[in-house]
């Protein structure tokens, strides 16, 4: 299965290559940090639920998925013809917890 990154997911791995790179000094790892979250992330192409499913409070499936990579987690879906990764988050955020409520509450809202 084939794997599709959406911008706003290579906006993220750039940005936190940056961060690494020029605000920590630190090119190699910069460089290690992203080679490491794209090679977990090849890996949904032969296991695509390999990742945590998303579900509601009320123990519905949102249809999306996330794979914790360390500090980050990619959150995916799966579709019929392609793995759909749709953004990386930094999971010691708060942004983190926000969008991981956002998804909840977005299917919370159209299930009803």
């Amino acid at each position: 299965m084939r794997i599709e990154y959406s911008p706003e997911f290579d906006r993220r791995l750039e940005s936190f290559y940056q961060y690494i790179r020029d605000e920590l000094n630190s090119p190699d790892t910069a460089v290690r940090n992203v080679n490491r979250i794209l090679d977990q992330c090849s890996l949904l192409a032969i296991m695509p639920k390999m990742g945590i499913g998303i579900y509601t409070e009320e123990g519905r499936d949102t249809g999306m998925r996330m794979l914790i990579m360390a500090n980050h987690v990619a959150i995916y879906r799966i579709t019929e013809e392609y793995i759909d990764v749709v953004t990386l988050l930094d999971a010691r955020t708060k942004e983190f917890g926000e969008v991981m409520e956002e998804i909840r509450q977005k299917v919370s809202r159209n299930k009803m």
